[in-house]
C-alpha cells in the first residue's frame, strides 16, 4: 500500500482503490448513481467528514498525507494547521521563521519570528550563529503555541549536543 494505516481499518480500506491525487492525499471515488461520484479522502474514510463551518480541519502530525494512523491525525483550527506547514521550497535555512540577514555593519547574522495569534509577525531577535536562532523559535513556540513544528532531526543537525 502506498499509504498508512492502523491495523484495525486493513479491512474496510481494502475494499476500495486509493491513489494518491495531485496534492498528495489518498483518495477513491465512491458511486452513489452511476452519473454522480463522490470523491473522499483516507483520513475522511477512516475519521469522519467534518462538518463545513465547525472551525476544525484535519491534520496530519508529521506532514505525511498518505500517514493516516490515529497517532498522527488530529482535529485543529486552520491556525494550527498552517503551523504545522513545511518551511517554503524557497527557504534556504530549511526552518520556518529563521532567515539570513546581512548588512554592512552586521554580516552572517540570523533574524528569527514568529507570529503569535494571529498578529503580524514578532521579531524574536538577531543571532550570530544559526544554531542559536533555531533554538530560540523552538522555545518560542513552545512558550506561545504549547508545541513545536520543529522536528527533531532538524533541531540535532542544528545543535548537536543533546537538550
Amino acid at each position: 500500500m502506498p499509504f498508512q494505516v492502523d491495523d484495525i481499518y486493513e479491512e474496510p480500506v481494502s475494499y476500495h482503490s486509493w491513489h494518491v491525487d495531485y496534492y498528495g492525499y489518498v483518495t477513491t471515488s465512491i458511486s452513489r448513481y452511476p452519473s454522480r461520484c463522490i470523491r473522499l479522502m483516507l483520513h475522511e474514510f477512516l475519521f469522519g467528514k467534518l462538518p463545513k463551518g465547525c472551525g476544525l480541519e484535519w491534520d496530519h502530525v508529521n506532514r505525511d498525507k498518505t500517514d493516516c494512523r490515529v497517532e498522527n491525525m488530529r482535529k485543529v483550527t486552520s491556525r494550527i494547521n498552517q503551523r504545522n506547514k513545511a518551511p517554503s521550497s524557497q527557504s534556504k535555512t530549511g526552518v520556518r521563521g529563521v532567515s539570513y540577514y546581512r548588512t554592512e555593519t552586521q554580516k552572517d547574522r540570523w533574524v528569527v519570528v514568529i507570529a503569535i495569534d494571529g498578529k503580524s509577525k514578532f521579531r524574536l531577535g538577531v543571532f550570530k550563529n544559526f544554531k542559536e536562532a533555531v533554538l530560540a523559535r523552538y522555545f518560542a513556540e513552545l512558550e506561545h503555541w504549547g508545541h513545536t513544528i520543529i522536528n527533531k532531526k532538524t533541531l540535532d543537525e542544528a545543535v548537536p549536543f543533546n537538550m
